[in-house]
């Protein structure tokens, strides 16, 4: 993070650059979280990005904190792209491919790849246009013994915004003039930053997906499946359930031990009712507990039995403005069913990597 010399504009640039890769990831990673973060290190911050960018744009080059500026910016962008919005799935290793995943994970890495010279910057846009949708592996690093693989991969998006009229030219105005709402729809790509992380203590290998745009659940599976393929291949074992990594750890269980379990907020919940009911409630409030909502605990008083299938449940950060969540998205046909299964979790609003590991320690 040394900043080597560099002269002011080039400290200026390079803090430009890193704050406009920062917005790229706005959909993954609250803007609330970058603004506290600037806040506390007493740097100038905003309440979006159309203002926050022109304020450092404006910084004079003979600002002596420059260099300071930087490496918070820095690190928040490290953050954005490793503990983001992501959908994560945990394996258990076999014991004999476990003892070949080290160098394995290092064999996947290419030098070569168009991801690799910017990293951890994302390649431009018409470099992205031209790139294929799996994921090419960057990096390895190794951290309190735990190996971590980070891949980059293009991800499409479709995005319907309302097209104001009143604001278009009399033509177009007129051409329009019959329909109540006009909704355009933009097509995009963005860089997604995937990583795989395996720890040999207790052989559990962990995938996690950036939701860097809208991803469904076909998406992750075939994202999951592409990279646990690669590593199987790395590793060279043959397919099989003794031998290679097949499906991810079932999570399904954790929806009723998360709703039982006192602590944290429960925001969201799903279940089906003794009396064939499909209910899907939420709170308006972030911090706001579900579980004490009257009308919820009048209603199970009432119907004494019912399934839960799918939760979302956070737990506050009270030194700060963000609610570490994990959201386990069942489907309401899974509820009472012994063979239900969820296969991936998804963390939100974590800001660093304590915030990150707290939520992975609560499925372990």
């Amino acid at each position: 993070m040394a900043n080597d010399g560099a002269s002011p504009r080039q400290l200026k640039q390079e803090m430009l650059d890193y704050l406009l890769a920062i917005k790229t990831r706005q959909q993954a990673f609250s803007f609330r979280i970058i603004a506290a973060r600037l806040r506390a290190n007493r740097m100038p911050t905003a309440r979006g990005y159309n203002e926050l960018l022109p304020k450092y744009e404006a910084l004079p080059l003979a600002n002596p904190s420059l260099g300071e500026y930087l490496i918070v910016i820095k690190a928040l962008y490290l953050d954005s792209i490793l503990y983001s919005r992501r959908a994560v799935a945990f394996y258990d290793v076999p014991e004999e491919q476990a003892a070949r995943m080290p160098r394995a994970l290092e064999s996947l890495v290419d030098d070569g790849n168009q991801f690799a010279g910017k990293f951890p910057l994302p390649i431009s846009p018409s470099m992205l246009r031209r790139a294929g949708y799996n994921g090419k592996f960057v990096r390895v690093s190794v951290h309190d013994g735990v190996i971590r693989a980070i891949a980059c991969a293009k991800r499409s998006y479709r995005e319907r915004k309302p097209i104001e009229v009143d604001l278009l030219d009399d033509d177009a105005k007129a051409a329009l003039s019959d329909f109540d709402e006009v909704i355009g729809i933009k097509h995009g790509w963005v860089q997604g930053f995937d990583y795989v992380e395996f720890n040999p203590e207790n052989r559990r290998l962990s995938v996690h997906l950036d939701i860097c745009c809208p991803l469904g659940q076909d998406d992750f599976k075939q994202a999951r499946m592409y990279y646990v393929q690669r590593i199987n291949e790395a590793c060279g074992v043959e397919q099989g359930a003794d031998t290679s990594i097949v499906l991810p750890r079932n999570l399904f269980a954790y929806v009723q031990k998360f709703y039982d379990d006192s602590d944290g907020t429960v925001g969201r919940l799903g279940h089906a009712t003794g009396t064939d009911s499909v209910k899907e409630e939420r709170m308006r409030g972030r911090r706001k507990d579900l579980r004490q909502e009257p009308f919820h605990k009048k209603g199970l008083e009432e119907i004494k039995t019912t399934d839960s299938y799918a939760i979302r449940k956070s737990w506050p950060v009270e030194s700060a403005q963000n609610s570490p969540t994990i959201e386990l998205p069942g489907h309401f046909a899974d509820a009472g069913d012994p063979d239900a299964a969820i296969y991936y979790a998804v963390f939100e609003q974590c800001s660093n990597e304590a915030d990150y590991n707290m939520l992975a320690g609560k499925l372990a």
